[in-house]
């Protein structure tokens, strides 16, 4: 669908391990977030939308209590547009690795959180106005930079806000 210009993501960590002290267990997240996108032809800003949710899952593993590595599976919702006869749909879907740096506060309840890491994106989206089809299916990869913070509300379940920028190299995205 589009570069995802900027993530607003909401994360919950379910941690095996008690999130107060450092173990090196693995973690499961979940993420809900928003993706906004930047086109690089006006033709594709009048007609694709540029906006759209999505879900992600991953797993990670802290290294040490300031370094961790999480794979991630990223899909969005299909943004759709009906404007002037024509029809337009996209979404993407996403997969890869971050690298996470972790800056915890003195009782460890809370940590600042930095991430940079690559991912695969495939594009897709559909276009349809008056007999003209035209369908794209685009792999492209991803730089991803994140910062956020992380409150780990008990022993073993985190609350985690993100806002992600990924440099892509996408032919239809800035």
């Amino acid at each position: 669908m589009k570069k995802i210009l900027l993530i607003l993501a909401l994360t919950i960590c379910a941690m095996p391990a008690e999130a107060w002290h450092f173990s090196s267990n693995p973690y499961i997240g979940f993420e809900y977030g928003y993706a906004l996108g930047e086109y690089k032809e006006d033709y594709l800003k009048d007609s694709y939308e540029d906006q759209a949710g999505f879900w992600a899952a991953s797993l990670g593993m802290r290294a040490s209590e300031y370094f961790g590595t999480e794979i991630f599976y990223q899909q969005s919702q299909t943004a759709d547009r009906d404007e002037n006869g024509a029809k337009t749909e996209a979404d993407y879907y996403a997969y890869g690795i971050d690298f996470v740096g972790f800056l915890p506060s003195s009782d460890l309840s809370f940590s600042f959180l930095a991430s940079a890491g690559a991912g695969m994106y495939k594009l897709q989206g559909k276009y349809r106005s008056n007999g003209q089809n035209y369908d794209y299916d685009k792999v492209t990869t991803g730089m991803r930079l994140g910062l956020g913070m992380q409150y780990n509300m008990t022993q073993f379940l985190a609350l985690r806000v993100m806002a992600r920028y990924v440099l892509s190299d996408s032919e239809y995205l800035r």
